[in-house]
């Protein structure tokens, strides 16, 4: 990739005219930083386009990234693809098909004859944005039960951002979203085989303590009421796409205490976009 890669830079103030700053700050890319973005490939899909980057330090440390333009060519979501920066012994890579359909595979060698390896299969099935359509791993049960926060690095300076835990395997992620009526929202619950599901995108608040996730064209509706340190998700019309067939979301989970002191990875004051 690094050797592949186009010559030309994207600036930062071109590109934050056309992504949320909130993306940049996740890349690393800021007015005076030391990263770099560059363009690597453009998808187009109908009226959608995808735009395939880099950030990129120095000749060492790459980032892919895909962005997401919806039909009115409004971006509407993005995904890291692949990331060097980790040295934790796995190689990396990337597949896309026609649909498109974006593959990350992660492989590392753990014995003479046995490798592990994890294949996340990411695409877009609304104008939101993208989800996960389809994971296998053979890692061990203890990796296998971690759940990957896709959108852990966002900041959350926001009242009510931050992460709502149970025991088991669930998580319900919030970030600073465009303003502080607006939050980017990740959501994995499984509670067994016929009662799991994931849900990505952007909850608004209706009330001070009471904000909905709801996309146009989707029956999907779900209620977060919070109250203390707790939030009860409750599902209001048919989220039958993102859950299993035998189950409905209805679950109350407690706020963990940030280990960043909710200021986010940086700490620093957000631009509001």
């Amino acid at each position: 990739m690094a050797r592949r890669m186009d010559t030309l830079t994207i600036g930062y103030k071109a590109f934050i005219q056309f992504v949320p700053d909130s993306v940049a700050q996740a890349l690393g890319y800021t007015a005076n930083g030391k990263w770099s973005v560059h363009p690597l490939g453009r998808i187009e899909k109908g009226k959608e386009t995808y735009l395939l980057g880099v950030a990129k330090q120095g000749d060492k440390k790459l980032t892919a990234f895909i962005l997401y333009f919806n039909e009115q060519q409004k971006f509407a979501d993005w995904q890291q693809l692949l990331d060097n920066t980790g040295k934790d012994g796995y190689k990396q890579s990337l597949t896309v098909n026609k649909e498109p359909t974006f593959t990350q595979v992660r492989e590392k060698k753990i014995s003479s004859s046995e490798t592990a390896f994890t294949r996340n299969s990411f695409a877009v099935l609304t104008q939101n944005g993208f989800s996960l359509i389809m994971q296998e791993t053979n890692e061990d049960k203890a990796r296998a039960a971690t759940i990957v926060n896709p959108i852990d690095t966002l900041p959350q300076t926001y009242s009510l951002s931050g992460d709502y835990t149970k025991e088991g395997k669930f998580l319900l992620s919030l970030r600073d979203g465009a303003n502080e009526n607006d939050y980017r929202l990740f959501y994995y619950f499984e509670k067994n085989a016929d009662c799991k599901g994931e849900i990505k995108g952007n909850i608004k608040l209706v009330s001070p303590k009471k904000a909905v996730y709801q996309k146009s064209g989707d029956p999907c509706v779900i209620e977060f009421s919070f109250a203390g340190s707790e939030v009860k998700v409750k599902e209001q019309g048919n989220c039958g796409n993102y859950r299993g067939i035998k189950c409905q979301i209805n679950d109350t989970y407690r706020k963990k205490k940030s280990s960043v002191g909710n200021k986010g990875n940086s700490g620093s004051t957000r631009k509001k976009s």
